[in-house]
């Protein structure tokens, strides 16, 4: 995490590099490592936690739409499709159902098995597509126990796949990061005069899908106890704390 000295800070958003001017007045750039599924779904226990039932259902179930996008860039990416070409493609596929289609697809074809179920049973009226289609479409507020139900389930069906992944497809992950750090502003920074460019760090910000994602597990780990590790971990992520932190204007957003 950046840290300062007082108690200034930047809203965590959309963008993942920031640049930093320390107390003695140096600059550099920080880029932020996590993807923005890990993101997202720590905004939901966020949501949950501060009592937004349906905030936080919604905030997991695009963290999951998310999640599913970049099983399928991995995926492309391993096949040997070219970065430019892929998010081409991926700009003419917007609507969630073409994604969720794709990625249901693409996973038929690598486990020549149905990917796990996006709907089993909330409670014994309500799947988990439906607590989402209402709370999104209809404004339906769900109670707690339906919006703790939710949020395990999506934590747990993106971790049951991504504990693999690393080991499937460890060269496009690699491969997706260093188009990360090929973005337009540290493009910039590289055109300049050696003495006049900023020093570039990164960092993984601490969050309940980041472990996984970063060293892999062999299984989730209870509700509670990413419930419990969000809260303690809450400002690291929601907040970068600095003297004088900005977010650069980055094209696109975290991959």
């Amino acid at each position: 995490m950046i840290d300062g000295t007082n108690s200034n800070f930047i809203s965590f958003g959309n963008a993942n590099t920031f640049k930093v001017t320390c107390p003695s007045g140096h600059q550099y750039i920080y880029l932020i490592q996590n993807q923005q599924f890990e993101i997202l779904f720590e905004f939901s226990l966020y949501a949950f936690s501060d009592g937004y039932w349906r905030e936080a259902v919604m905030s997991a179930a695009t963290a999951l739409e998310s999640f599913m996008g970049y099983y399928c860039r991995l995926f492309m990416v391993d096949s040997g499709v070219d970065f430019d070409e892929l998010e081409l493609a991926w700009r003419n596929i917007k609507l969630s159902e073409r994604r969720t289609g794709l990625f249901l697809g693409l996973y038929l074809i690598e486990h020549k098995q149905s990917a796990p179920s996006l709907k089993p049973k909330i409670t014994s009226r309500i799947n988990a597509i439906e607590l989402r289609n209402s709370a999104v479409h209809e404004g339906r507020i769900p109670s707690e126990g339906e919006a703790r139900k939710y949020l395990e389930f999506v934590y747990n069906y993106i971790v049951n796949i991504e504990i693999n992944l690393r080991s499937r497809y460890e060269d496009a992950m690699i491969y997706l990061w260093h188009q990360q750090l090929d973005n337009t502003q540290l493009r910039s920074n590289r055109a300049l005069p050696e003495e006049e460019r900023m020093l570039v760090l990164t960092g993984s910000e601490r969050t309940a899908l980041e472990y996984i994602h970063i060293h892999g597990v062999c299984a989730p780990e209870p509700f509670d106890s990413i419930l419990k590790n969000s809260l303690e971990n809450r400002y690291n992520i929601q907040r970068l704390r600095s003297l004088n932190t900005h977010p650069l204007d980055v094209e696109g957003s975290i991959i």
